[in-house]
Parts: C-alpha cells; sequence; structure tokens
C-alpha cells in the first residue's frame, strides 16, 4: 500500500477509535483492539484517548511495542526514524516523542531546502 493512503487509514482510526467515546466501559477494549492490530501494540497495554502514533514526509520508519505499555492522554510519538518501546513502559499524559528533526543549515536558509535527520529512540523495559 502506497504511504499515502496508509497515513490516511491510520490517521483516520486513530482519530475515531482514539476519540473520548471509546473510553465507555466495554469500547476501551475496541480501541485497544485497533492499536493492536495496526501497531502491533502488546495485548496487555492501556491506551488512552487522542493518542497519536505517527510519521510524516514519506518516511518508512519504524516503531515496536512491547507489551504492558501505558500510553496516556494526549500522548505524541513520532516514528518517522525509529521508535523501539520495550515491555512495561509508560508515557504519561501529555508526553511527546520525535523522531526526526530539522536541521539548521545555510543552504535551507537560503533556498528553502530542508535536511531532515533520522533519530533511533529505544525506550527500555521498566522506563
Amino acid at each position: 500500500m502506497k504511504y499515502k493512503n496508509k497515513q490516511l487509514i491510520l490517521r483516520f482510526m486513530q482519530n475515531f477509535f482514539g476519540s473520548k467515546w471509546f473510553s465507555y466501559p466495554g469500547l476501551f477494549k475496541l480501541r485497544a483492539f485497533v492499536y493492536r492490530k495496526f501497531f502491533g501494540i502488546g495485548p496487555n497495554s492501556i491506551i488512552e484517548n487522542d493518542v497519536w502514533l505517527y510519521r510524516t514526509h514519506g518516511y518508512s520508519g519504524k516503531i515496536v511495542f512491547g507489551d504492558r505499555i501505558l500510553l496516556a492522554r494526549h500522548v505524541q510519538i513520532d516514528y518517522t526514524g525509529e521508535v523501539i518501546i520495550e515491555d512495561d513502559v509508560w508515557f504519561s499524559e501529555g508526553a511527546s516523542v520525535h523522531s526526526h528533526s530539522h536541521e539548521i543549515t545555510r543552504e535551507r536558509l537560503s533556498r528553502g531546502q530542508d535536511s531532515i535527520s533520522l533519530k533511533s529512540i529505544h525506550f527500555r523495559e521498566g522506563c
């Protein structure tokens, strides 16, 4: 599947199932199922509302999840580069992770050229 189409599907699923409606008893299990299916999050993980997992700029990116992960409300994880999250890692409300940066160079400023630097981030067990 092309990058753009896959991203549209992933963002729709997150927008829909990540809403507060899926915080009601019983419905939160459906949210967890969707995040497991589309992102490989472990079966004993907790995903609260408004969690965003995304990649940008057409890069393939990589995200790997362990089990017993907590993604609290409003967590954002950019996996344009690479993000590895082992077992028992908790992200508090509003946490933001970025696996790429835009380097400011003379060429970028004068000619509008963009230079993107991909990063690899690894959250070890129990972090």
